[in-house]
């Protein structure tokens, strides 16, 4: 099969699947349904006689299961349905509308990850169903931007287990088997509001921020001795993406608010990190008028390694390249648990959640490429 035959077939699938809006956000003004996106991706594979199952995860998400046969064995392509939000401003294109300029595809989604959807939908509809031993399927996500939601809901409810699982997150057509964990932290600070006029009456949240951020500088460091040279990146890292306290300068402040991220290695769990973090809490509302308290954003997404030898070996022979480990964190934390699970799609992580989307064309070819031959060897 060749992609560039199909391509303005792929195009009109892709095309179909950005006007969608399906942005995930914490905030709830943002969140978007992605139960009509699909709507539209299950009357597709209908028209091809695959099963679909729907699982409703929230009142306005779902996920969405496709398969040749109900059974189990076989290949499961993933992928999420949701994108992160954008700002249509800062575009030179309409992100809700797909522009083919030169040799790229534009739009939000492109990369992440609904021009890898569009490319599964296509390949899935251009093989003889009849003549496959073993079951081609598909899962449709929703909320990997956010809480992972959709992929800890279908791990709970599957019924089927494939003999591999691909995550099609850009990974420039390479083999990812492992990556790091991730965790959203908040750090909450409570002080004494008092008038600047007298600051001794009150107790300063920022001078406990400044304290703590001493703290986590000491503990930043340590993190550097534990080291996995597989990862670009070699050891955990943690970022204080947000400080937000105070009203006025005559005020002193009663509350600051930090936002924490950690990338933890898959030798140091997300549970290890979580609790080192609180014994630095611990220790600081001993030595503090302010009050600390440590709390998850939401659950945390664990390391993931993929171990299966012949997975890894067969990856590695089609894609006729080294297998790799990555900083970022997939749905394979949970996915995994199924089946022996690779992170492997077109596109390059570097045009993700970035202004004016996109992702090039040999790149979906190479991809299709793969798909192809590794489908001739499972299936």
């Amino acid at each position: 099969m060749s992609f560039l035959n199909y391509l303005d077939e792929y195009k009109e699938i892709l095309k179909n699947l950005i006007a969608f809006n399906t942005i995930s956000s914490t905030n709830a003004d943002e969140d978007m349904s992605n139960k009509d996106l699909l709507d539209y991706v299950e009357s597709f594979y209908k028209k091809f006689n695959f099963h679909t199952i729907r699982y409703k995860v929230t009142d306005k998400k779902e996920n969405l299961y496709v398969s040749s046969k109900l059974s189990d064995g076989g290949l499961l392509l993933s992928g999420h349905t949701d994108t992160v939000p954008c700002n249509k401003a800062l575009w030179q294109t309409d992100p809700f509308v797909l522009e083919h300029i030169d040799n790229k595809l534009v739009g939000l989604g492109t990369t992440d990850m609904k021009g890898y959807l569009a490319l599964i939908m296509l390949f899935m509809s251009k093989l003889d169903k009849d003549s496959l031993k073993k079951p081609i399927s598909a899962l449709f996500s929703c909320d990997e931007e956010t809480d992972m939601k959709g992929a800890i809901d279908y791990l709970a409810k599957a019924t089927y287990r494939p003999d591999l699982i691909l995550i099609g997150e850009s990974t420039e057509n390479k083999a990812v088997i492992a990556h790091k964990g991730y965790m959203s932290l908040q750090l909450d600070i409570e002080g004494k509001s008092a008038h600047s006029s007298n600051p001794d009456l009150g107790i300063n949240a920022i001078d406990g921020a400044m304290l703590f951020v001493n703290t986590l500088n000491k503990y930043k460091e340590s993190l550097k001795k534990e080291v996995d040279t597989r990862f670009a990146v070699p050891y955990t890292t943690l970022n204080i993406g947000v400080i937000d306290g105070g009203f006025r300068s005559n005020i002193v402040c009663p509350h600051v608010k930090m936002l924490l991220d950690l990338r933890v290695l898959p030798s140091y769990t997300s549970d290890m990190a979580f609790d080192d973090l609180n014994n630095l809490v611990l220790n600081l509302n001993k030595e503090s008028l302010c009050k600390f308290s440590l709390k998850k954003s939401y659950a945390h997404i664990e390391p993931f390694e993929c171990s299966d030898k012949a997975t890894i070996d067969l990856l590695e022979d089609v894609i006729g390249d080294k297998s790799l480990c990555v900083n970022y964190s997939t749905e394979g934390a949970f996915l995994s648990k199924l089946a022996p699970l690779a992170i492997l799609g077109p596109g390059s992580i570097k045009y993700a959640h970035s202004i004016d989307e996109c992702i090039y064309i040999d790149e979906l070819e190479k991809a299709f490429i793969i798909l192809d031959t590794l489908s001739k060897k499972i299936l």
